[in-house]
């Protein structure tokens, strides 16, 4: 897949189910709760699944992760409650950062293909005017994301 993608940046969205309390959609990273509390989460930019978009965006990680123009906000900003976000920082409880998948195919060793992971939390994924409204919503997000950060507004799909 990577390969598709020549010289372009890349965004890999991993999906997920979970079930965790408070219910929030969860963001991966690559970033521990203990890492997200930090005040040097700056420093953390080179251990992050966004690595790559750290470095060719001029951003920092606090802002990407935590800024008006991350995930997080974005989905707040449509109802959506999320974590990490401006609003929700530190995950209360358990929390997941992302797994194998982001792990192998984001940018943390390098490289310009990133990945995060979106871990849903049971409500959207079992009432189907929340699934809906949720994916309409989290679509809008993921589209602005890509005009923002990769000069794309396509999504493509394998």
């Amino acid at each position: 897949m990577k390969a598709s993608f020549g010289d372009r940046p890349g965004l890999l969205i991993d999906l997920h189910g979970q079930g965790n309390k408070p219910s929030r959609i969860e963001i991966g990273y690559g970033l521990s709760k203990e890492d997200l509390a930090s005040k040097e989460l700056d420093s953390f930019a080179e251990r992050t699944t966004i690595r790559g978009l750290v470095e060719r965006s001029g951003k920092s990680l606090s802002d990407l992760v935590f800024g008006s123009e991350g995930f997080g906000a974005g989905l707040n900003g449509e109802g959506l409650r999320t974590m990490p976000s401006p609003e929700d920082q530190i995950p209360i409880g358990k929390f997941f950062r992302g797994g194998f998948t982001v792990f192998r195919h984001g940018s943390r060793r390098g490289g310009i293909f990133d990945a995060i992971q979106f871990e849903f939390p049971t409500n959207v994924r079992t009432i189907a005017r929340e699934r809906k409204r949720a994916s309409r919503k989290t679509a809008e997000v993921i589209q602005r994301f890509l005009e923002t950060f990769y000069g794309s507004d396509e999504i493509e799909e394998d």
